[in-house]
């Protein structure tokens, strides 16, 4: 008798769990461009401050074409 229970108890968990996991986050954690350009703003400045300028510069080359494009994407809803 207890050892039935004691299965059923951890099948229901074991269940359980698994169930949980299947799901998908309902937060978005997509980044726009210019969220990412930022970013890759912020490690090439911590890069310049190690004095690998090259790194740096790759990451601002990146920056630079996120930038361009978030630009496009939003250029004709800039408020002049």
């Amino acid at each position: 008798m207890i050892k039935k229970t004691f299965y059923s108890l951890l099948f229901l968990v074991l269940l359980s769990t698994n169930s949980y996991s299947a799901g998908s986050d309902s937060t978005s954690k997509v980044k726009s461009d210019y969220t990412q350009a930022v970013t890759l703003i912020k490690a090439a400045k911590k890069y310049e401050k190690k004095g690998k300028i090259e790194k740096a510069n790759k990451r601002y080359e990146k920056a630079q074409a996120l930038l361009i494009k978030s630009n496009k994407k939003n250029h004709s809803k800039q408020i002049l």
